[in-house]
């Protein structure tokens, strides 16, 4: 069964700009980097770091802006799975 991308954080490749207008978020899944359309009811901007939240299938993701503290042992270069 391949690799769930729920729980991950990546980076933004394009913006995600309203709801009805996704952007691509680029993830490590499963070992490999993969890229999935990425929904969220917030804008996003390219580059900028967001966490899935809920897998749609075909390779679209539901997902929220995230901000990442430093000094916390997170990169926020790297698209990983958070611990849990």
């Amino acid at each position: 069964m391949p690799a769930s991308p729920v729980g991950l954080v990546g980076r933004l490749t394009l913006p995600v700009r309203s709801s009805s207008a996704p952007g691509e978020i680029e993830l490590t899944v499963g070992g490999l980097l993969e890229r999935y359309i990425a929904y969220s009811a917030e804008r996003i901007p390219r580059s900028g770091v967001a966490l899935v939240i809920q897998d749609r299938g075909d390779r679209s993701v539901d997902v929220v802006p995230w901000a990442v503290a430093p000094g916390l042992g997170v990169d926020p270069d790297a698209a990983g799975r958070l611990e849990r």
